[in-house]
């Protein structure tokens, strides 16, 4: 199996810069989107196969070996069945468990980043039209829309201050 991922890295590293990494990053197999990993692996695998699954790669980060990022250990205690549950989805994502934990854990700061990102854009616009921006009614919007739903070709709503 080992020689077999690396002829493909090789055809890889021949294809897209940067990926001659991949060689000497063994670990880095938890990174790569099934479907390639799929393809490297199977009896039939050779260039075209792999150059059909190129495109789904090139979003793929680059390789950091270890020794170019300082990591402090932090230890986590999990239930023994949440354990069993991030064990499965790491098999069946093709990742190890600590790469899909690490992976979950900047997803969901990703989306805490997000949504506190919006709530204050909100919090903006809400003193905005507080401090006399224009605004569209609800009920000229909705006019607007249903007119060109039914084909009709309305003039746009005209934005107003709030009435207060």
């Amino acid at each position: 199996m080992e020689s077999r991922l690396r002829a493909a890295f090789c055809v890889l590293g021949d294809v897209l810069p940067g990926w001659r990494e991949l060689l000497t990053a063994p670990r880095a197999l938890g990174r790569l989107p099934g479907s390639l990993l799929a393809a490297m692996l199977s009896s039939e695998s050779h260039k075209e196969r792999v150059m059909q699954s190129v495109s789904q790669v090139c979003y793929c980060e680059p390789v950091i070996r270890s020794s170019e990022v300082a990591m402090s250990t932090t230890t986590i205690r999990l239930p023994d069945e949440l354990k069993a549950r991030v064990a499965r989805a790491a098999k069946d994502a093709g990742t190890t468990a600590h790469g899909f934990i690490v992976d979950a854990i900047a997803e969901k700061i990703e989306a805490h980043e997000r949504r506190t990102a919006f709530h204050a854009e909100a919090q903006q616009r809400w003193a905005a039209i507080e401090g006399g921006d224009n605004t569209l009614s609800w009920a000229d919007v909705r006019q607007y829309m249903q007119q060109l739903a039914d084909g009709e070709n309305p003039a746009p709503p005209v934005a107003s201050a709030v009435e207060r």
